[in-house]
């Protein structure tokens, strides 16, 4: 069902993630999705190196629940 296909797609991108980390990949790559960033409210703001004026956000558009599913379950959610 649902879960299944979300939890399988979430323990995909963790392993990706994961792999990356260990091949050295730890750049911050803080998401914006319209004028929202995660940046006010981390933790790590005072030893990032991110900066918003040189550095890319990674722009995410906002999905409802029925088409990230939809995605998912079309193998369109890698």
């Amino acid at each position: 069902g649902d879960i299944e296909t979300l939890l399988s797609h979430v323990r995909q991108k963790v392993a990706e993630l994961a792999d990356r980390i260990i091949d050295g990949c730890i750049e911050a790559n803080p998401y914006k999705m319209g004028n929202e960033t995660p940046c006010p409210h981390c933790d790590f703001r005072s030893v990032c190196r991110f900066q918003p004026g040189l550095n890319r956000y990674l722009n995410l558009t906002h999905l409802g629940r029925k088409v990230v599913l939809e995605q998912l379950n079309e193998g369109k959610g890698s």
